[in-house]
């Protein structure tokens, strides 16, 4: 014999049954009439947008570089190596030894790393074709054609 909680519960369920089954055929045309509306709503919202997304493309750069302009007043902003690092060594009593790459002041040596870390993920991504892509006594075929798959 069930517990009572567990008696109650399976009265519960039994006693919504019905509802929830006269729900899902209540809603059953508002689904399909929603299925239909869809594709022309979805259409319309887009066309509605398209003058928006553009407005913002347009003037996203133009105030990026006003606010930019405004925030920095002339000043030259600190890199992490000074506002954050030096500051914590500082206070650990360290000195500083000097940067390692000379002439790279701020975030320069960050931007350069940037750059070194995208030059090296191409060619990394360029010539990894040579071992996924290309066998090699045949070069690479079209995409879904002949070659594409190293044996």
């Amino acid at each position: 014999m069930l517990p009572q909680s567990a008696a109650r519960a399976a009265a519960l369920r039994r006693a919504a049954r019905p509802l929830a089954t006269a729900l899902r055929r209540a809603a059953r045309p508002l689904a399909t009439a929603l299925r239909l509306a869809a594709p022309p709503l979805a259409t319309a919202l887009r066309r509605a947008a398209r003058p928006l997304a553009t407005a913002l493309r347009l003037a996203a750069p133009p105030l990026a570089a006003l606010w930019l302009a405004g925030c920095g007043g002339g000043a030259s902003w600190d890199g992490v190596d000074e506002a954050v690092v030096r500051r914590v060594a500082e206070d650990a009593g360290r000195h500083d030894t000097g940067p390692v790459f000379a002439g790279m002041e701020g975030d320069l040596l960050l931007f350069a790393f940037l750059w070194a870390g995208l030059l090296a993920g191409f060619a990394l991504g360029y010539f990894s074709r040579v071992l996924f892509v290309e066998r090699a006594d045949l070069p690479a075929g079209k995409a879904g054609g002949e070659g594409i798959r190293a044996e």
